[in-house]
C-alpha cells in the first residue's frame, strides 16, 4: 500500500486532471493506494508518495513556495517514514526542496508524464538518474 498526499492546491490553466490521473493509473497497475492530506495522521511505516505540480505563467511559479513548506510540515509530522517527491512538473527548484527522501520528477504533468511516472514506480522502465536541466542551485 502506498499512501499518497497531494500537495499542491490544484491551480492554475495547465493540465487539470494530474493529480487525479496519477492516483488512477497507480490503481490500474495494481498499486493499493490511500489518499491523504499532508497533515493528516498517517500510519507507521508507510512510504509516502508526496504529488507536487506546477502551473506555469508568464513569470509566476503559482504554489510552488506553499507546496515546499507543506512538504516539510510533512516531514515534520512523519519523521520516520520514507517521503518520495513525485514531482508531475519540471525540476529546476529540486534543490529547494526540504523533507523528502527522494525526488522524481515527470518533467510535466499531461497525461503521457503521468503514465510514464507510474510505469518508472511500478518497475516497468527504469530511470537513467540524468536530469536534462540543471536544477537552481540555491
Amino acid at each position: 500500500m502506498e499512501e499518497i498526499i497531494k500537495i499542491s492546491e490544484g491551480i492554475g490553466p495547465n493540465y487539470a486532471s494530474a493529480y487525479d490521473d496519477f492516483v488512477k493509473e497507480m490503481r490500474k497497475v495494481g498499486f493499493e493506494v490511500v489518499e491523504n492530506q499532508y497533515n493528516d495522521e498517517l500510519e507507521p511505516e508507510k512510504v509516502i508518495l508526496a504529488v507536487t505540480e506546477n502551473y506555469p505563467l508568464a513569470g509566476l511559479s503559482l504554489d510552488l513556495i506553499a507546496q515546499n513548506k507543506r512538504l516539510k510540515e510533512l516531514r515534520e509530522r512523519n519523521p520516520d517514514h520514507t517521503i518520495i517527491n513525485i514531482a508531475l512538473r519540471d525540476a529546476y527548484d529540486a534543490y529547494a526542496i526540504e523533507g523528502i527522501d527522494s525526488f522524481v520528477t515527470a518533467l510535466g504533468s499531461n497525461i503521457s508524464n503521468v503514465k510514464s511516472m507510474v510505469n518508472l514506480l511500478a518497475g516497468r522502465v527504469k530511470a537513467n538518474g540524468q536530469l536534462p536541466i540543471t536544477p537552481i542551485d540555491y
